[in-house]
């Protein structure tokens, strides 16, 4: 990170429902459900993940009578009243309507969001986004990794006035980034399950490439309009079907609004910036959903 930082105190993002009785629920743990005409959508409660490339989404339970899986991803639930619940052994929980939970927690404790950096040797101009976080796993051992879906329009104008898209991910439907290795989740930390918090501070680097020329026209300006949102997902340890990714925080959107143009000596300044503030989400947890990708 550079000297030109904005740096914000993000209070403790983990959230959990206490209760003085009833059994423990592991969010992200495989149980069963079942129950007449259960809402397909319920906030929190959901019959598994699809996560690829191409598209990602929480799947809905089915509506009949059929005792299915579902898996909890917010201890903030709504669970469905008259739905009987039960463990992987087979055992119903009582009462459903006094959950209790236990699960891992997270602190967000600062976002760092710097200024763009010139690389002249490559053309370039760097960003940094640097968060400073606090884990606890507390309830079992897991792996902790990091998940960027973006909003980008980069675009740039030429000297005979033609625009030139780069790169236009429509506003609202933002796609999945995948990293420098083409996956789509970013390990973070593995840990077992202990009492001691584990501190780790996580950087995302975006590298902006400046086009002097194309199609043999000069470029005059480059517009860099970029939306990130930071999903951290755990996981209990080891992976199997018995358990899938969750979110173990609200999200964090961060991001620019940049221009780029020559100087009179030919190199390359940014003549607009604005920068996005990282904000934590509004709504709460939220599961990640996308239909495309791009890479960095």
């Amino acid at each position: 990170m550079n000297d030109h930082v904005i740096y914000l105190d993000i209070p403790a993002t983990q959230r959990s429902r206490k209760s003085t009785e009833g059994p423990a629920i592991t969010p992200g743990k495989k149980y069963s459900i079942k129950g007449d005409q259960l809402p397909a959508v319920i906030h929190g409660l959901c019959g598994g993940v699809v996560f690829n490339a191409d598209k990602g989404f929480a799947l809905p339970l089915t509506n009949d009578a059929t005792s299915q899986p579902c898996f909890f991803w917010d201890t903030d639930c709504d669970y469905p009243a008259g739905a009987i619940l039960r463990d992987d052994k087979g055992t119903a929980i009582v009462p459903v309507h006094d959950l209790q939970f236990t699960s891992n927690a997270l602190t967000l404790s600062g976002v760092g969001l710097g200024t763009p950096q010139l690389n002249e040797a490559k053309n370039t101009f760097t960003l940094q986004a640097s968060i400073d976080l606090v884990y606890q796993a507390k309830a079992y051992p897991a792996s902790l990794a990091i998940l960027n879906l973006v909003e980008s329009n980069r675009f740039s104008i030429l000297a005979n006035g033609d625009k030139v898209e780069h790169v236009c991910c429509e506003e609202e439907k933002p796609v999945l980034l995948l990293n420098e290795q083409g996956k789509l989740l970013t390990a973070i930390l593995e840990t077992p399950q202990s009492t001691e918090t584990l501190t780790q501070n996580y950087t995302e680097t975006i590298d902006i490439a400046m086009h002097e020329t194309l199609g043999g026209i000069d470029v005059e300006t480059m517009t860099v309009l970029e939306k990130y949102t930071s999903f951290f997902m755990h996981r209990q340890s080891p992976f199997s079907d018995d358990n899938i990714w969750i979110p173990v925080s609200p999200p964090i959107t961060w991001g620019w609004s940049l221009r780029f143009s020559k100087r009179h000596d030919g190199v390359w300044c940014v003549v607009r910036q604005k920068l996005l503030k990282p904000t934590i989400g509004h709504n709460g947890m939220e599961m990640p959903e996308w239909q495309d990708h791009t890479r960095k």
